[in-house]
């Protein structure tokens, strides 16, 4: 706003994936992380979006990055994946109550390489009684394309998604997995 005097699009990014454990064993902390970042950050920045596209009068483009965790279960990850599922949640109903010309979208990444991954694959593989190592190969496996995506890869994703080149994507969630589905 400070440096162009409006805001046309804004991608809601932000997570952190706790830790790979039973739902029973979780500690609360570690649920209270996971839903301040992942969904009331994800609350809190589309709102402020939202209002900033109203009052402006001409439209936006919104865009969270929720995960294909939002459309499974995964053991182990469930805090995660609720996580995720509330955010599609939120990004499905803020579609309808948004005033046209304001588009609202969602992106659902398979396994990407990044640091959460790292943190995924020793944690879940602790969990699977694998090392990192082992639980990074049998992943890559269950994607069709036999590879995680680049960050970059994603990131392509999100542009065109909140570009101008779609203007009749409202309200969607478009899965970027490398072929995995749920």
């Amino acid at each position: 706003m400070e440096a162009f005097g409006r805001l046309d699009l804004f991608h809601a990014n932000a997570g952190v994936e706790g830790v790979a454990q039973m739902l029973v064993d979780l500690d609360i902390a570690v649920f209270d992380q996971v839903f301040a970042v992942n969904v009331r950050g994800a609350f809190l920045c589309a709102r402020a979006a939202v209002r900033r596209f109203v009052a402006q009068g001409d439209g936006g483009s919104l865009l969270f990055t929720s995960s294909l965790a939002c459309m499974m279960g995964t053991p182990s990850s469930s805090v995660y994946n609720a996580s995720k599922h509330a955010v599609h949640g939120l990004a499905r109903c803020l579609a309808r109550e948004v005033p046209p010309g304001i588009r609202v979208n969602s992106l659902a990444p398979g396994v990407v390489d990044t640091r959460m991954m790292r943190s995924l694959e020793e944690s879940m593989g602790s969990a699977a009684g694998v090392d990192a190592a082992a639980f990074r190969a049998g992943l890559e496996q269950m994607v069709p394309i036999h590879r995680y995506a680049a960050a970059e890869e994603i990131a392509a994703a999100a542009a065109w998604i909140l570009s101008d080149e779609v203007p009749y994507l409202h309200g969607e969630t478009i899965t970027v997995g490398g072929g995995l589905t749920p």
